[in-house]
């Protein structure tokens, strides 16, 4: 199919300590599509905050030397660190049991941290990339472990605290996100908000940029982190 990047390694297995029985996986892609910019624009995510956060178009995954072609929306988020690339694909229109979600990183890769400035007033920690790029595009660094249940590290938590006056959680408003909220703000003494909305559509930060529009979200974001 050619034009293929440098092969990956993905963990047949979660763990957050320990990684065993890692195969390659490597990706196609393809150009930037009006549907592309459609779907993002809706959170209102730009194509040059999709560089920014080296999100691209894919077309086809290369897993355990079989090809499998995408959905018609699909991206790789590409991620480096310590000399090691790493992708998590992204299919939205698909279930979380039909491949939404193909991520061979290390736990410990914060999505975002390498676009973090050095210092500020405010880092929100939040739970996924897309949530960091609608932070992002309303004014305030972000960024989002692998998952929300992810530990999050100690020495990583004491960098933020001491690069950013104040570190807020930022996780969904449900059974799982409340719980690690409570755990983490005890855990590493951090501020905490949730998405609260009237509108039941709404489960996070993206989605009320979605529905709600940007200055809706701008105005509900400068009301909650800025105190």
């Amino acid at each position: 199919i050619g034009n293929i990047p440098d092969k990956v390694v993905v963990p047949e297995k979660r763990a957050y300590e320990k990684r065993t029985n890692l195969v390659e996986i490597s990706v196609k892609r393809r150009p930037w599509n009006k549907l592309d910019q459609q779907y993002w624009q809706a959170y209102g995510i730009t194509k040059k905050t999709l560089e920014l956060y080296n999100v691209a178009p894919v077309s086809h995954i290369f897993f355990n030397r079989n090809i499998y072609k995408c959905d018609r929306l699909a991206y790789c988020y590409r991620e480096s660190k310590d000399g090691r690339v790493s992708y998590k694909i992204y299919q939205p229109m698909k279930g979380r049991s039909e491949g939404k979600f193909i991520n061979n990183a290390d736990w410990k890769v914060h999505q975002g941290y390498t676009q973090l400035p050095p210092t500020g007033p405010i880092l929100v920690i939040t739970k996924s990339l897309k949530d960091v790029m609608t932070i992002f595009e309303c004014g305030y660094p972000a960024v989002a472990p692998q998952a929300e249940t992810i530990p999050l590290n100690d020495a990583v938590v004491r960098e933020y605290k001491r690069r950013f006056k104040r570190v807020i959680l930022m996780y969904d408003y449900d059974n799982a996100g409340v719980k690690n909220t409570e755990k983490l703000s005890t855990q590493f003494d951090l501020d905490y908000t949730f998405i609260k909305d009237e509108d039941d559509r709404v489960k996070d930060i993206s989605d009320m940029r979605k529905i709600k529009g940007r200055a809706f979200t701008e105005d509900y974001l400068n009301t909650i982190l800025v105190q």
